[in-house]
């Protein structure tokens, strides 16, 4: 089994405001974000996953989406990685954690190679 925990950065980049100053309104960038968000959170859902294979999107942070996948091998952990980073509009994939149970390896985590 492997359990990922992803960040996806998709659509154009936020600018945060400044320490000390007040949050600028909704701009036509965040609502064009917020559409990237739901497009990608679609497109998620629609991918079609490996046997056993689960996928859980996080709460949007601006361009940013966080993930947990879980497969049953690094082979399909890989693939389900790969599928992701291919779809339109993601631009980064950062793996935050990763953890596997091998059988062969006994059940201490593993270091990831992704």
């Amino acid at each position: 089994m492997a359990i990922s925990g992803l960040v996806i950065t998709h659509g154009a980049p936020q600018v945060a405001p400044q320490h000390g100053e007040p949050a600028a309104a909704p701009t036509r960038l965040d609502t064009l974000v917020a559409a990237n968000t739901a497009h990608l959170s679609a497109a998620l859902r629609a991918l079609t996953l490996p046997t056993g294979a689960s996928l859980e999107i996080g709460e949007a942070h601006g361009p940013r989406l966080p993930l947990v996948v879980e497969t049953q091998s690094r082979r399909h952990d890989r693939d389900v990685f790969d599928a992701i980073r291919s779809l339109p509009g993601v631009r980064q994939v950062e793996v935050a954690y990763v953890w596997f149970d091998d059988p062969e390896l006994g059940s201490e985590p593993q270091e990831s190679t992704l």
